[in-house]
């Protein structure tokens, strides 16, 4: 049985958009956000320092996994765009969906890799 390369390029791509868009989400709410509501109760309590810069640093670490999604769901989606020839010179669901990647998401992330690793933050 051959897999269908439309459907096997879809399927990473959908994985792709789930892990950018859900990678940080819950290390935010979930750690993130309650440790810097503790330190803000106490900010001279060097423990609670501590936490906040460690907890900084764990995120940021996982922030490795949406940098390499979103890369991943570009390409993937230039590839399924090539192997279904969608036309882009009409107005559709598909390039209006192009036209808020262009214009949000892309430069959303570039902003975000460059806090991230290139020193920005």
């Amino acid at each position: 049985m051959a897999i269908n390369p439309y459907l096997l390029i879809k399927f990473i791509h959908i994985l792709s958009v789930a892990v950018w868009a859900f990678s940080t989400t819950v290390a935010y709410f979930n750690y993130l956000a309650p440790t810097f509501t503790s330190w803000e109760k106490a900010p001279n309590d060097p423990f609670r320092k501590e936490r906040r810069n460690w907890s900084i640093e764990q995120f940021d670490q996982g922030t490795k996994f949406e940098h390499i999604a979103f890369p991943t769901i570009i390409t993937t989606g230039l590839l399924l765009l090539w192997l279904e020839h969608w036309p882009i010179d009409q107005v559709s669901w598909f390039t209006v969906k192009l036209m808020i990647v262009i214009l949000i998401f892309i430069p959303m992330e570039i902003m975000d890799y460059y806090l991230s690793h290139f020193g920005g933050s």
